[in-house]
């Protein structure tokens, strides 16, 4: 059933309509506390996390070549007659 069109009916036909509202309220807040509850779980604690990476390693070297390379090919190409 969709919350959203089971609202508006149950409001205005009151009695046990109003008593079974409830579920749909308290039904998503604890679906989302026990997916965060799990997520941590799987996660693990603190320790087993990895510390974010300012750069690549590597990344330095590989963009001084392709400046290099990209030099290169550039000169190249005016020198060479078509």
């Amino acid at each position: 059933m969709n919350p959203a069109r089971s609202l508006a009916p149950a409001v205005f036909a009151g009695g046990s309509a109003l008593v079974s509202l409830w579920i749909y309220f308290v039904g998503p807040a604890l679906g989302a506390l026990l997916g965060v509850f799990v997520y941590e779980v799987i996660r693990g604690s603190d320790e087993n996390t990895k510390d974010v990476l300012e750069e690549l390693p590597g990344t330095k070297e590989i963009a001084s070549k392709m400046k290099e390379g990209g030099k290169a090919e550039k000169s190249s190409a005016r020198t060479s007659p078509r």
